[in-house]
């Protein structure tokens, strides 16, 4: 099931702060120097954490929720955004809508800077992410 996931990267003091300051529990922590899965021998080059942002199916719902989810959690998400994380990106999954046409669909447009966060956008999620902005900074 695709969900819409806040990814963060950067320093392992700063993820472990992060961690202990946050309300927010993360779907996955990784750590620098730890195999990216149990029988990789690829190691994880920076610490860092994902976010469920949202559960739901499509950009529209997935963006709702976010929104909903940012609203809520203000306080944990200018944390992340006052450590000055290496990387910090939300990621829209959606189900892959390739055509014989279209063999890469373009699902999100131009990158936009909201809570310091680094997004991709249509316009719908933009209109509704910045007005979630507004109630929040």
């Amino acid at each position: 099931m695709p969900s819409c996931i806040l990814r963060v990267s950067g320093s392992t003091a700063k993820v472990r702060k992060f961690l202990a300051s946050s309300s927010i529990e993360p779907r996955r922590v990784f750590w620098k120097g730890e195999p990216r899965n149990p029988k990789s021998r690829v190691l994880i080059k920076v610490s860092g954490f994902n976010i469920e942002l949202s559960t739901a199916e499509g950009l529209e719902a997935q963006s709702k929720q976010a929104v909903r989810f940012i609203r809520k959690h203000k306080d944990d998400l200018l944390l992340i955004k006052s450590l000055r994380f290496s990387s910090t990106a939300i990621d829209f999954g959606l189900y892959d809508l390739a055509t014989d046409d279209r063999p890469w669909p373009s699902y999100l447009s131009s990158p936009v800077w909201f809570f310091g966060f680094l997004m991709n956008r249509s316009g719908f999620c933009s209109r509704h992410i910045r007005m979630a902005c507004r109630g929040v900074l």
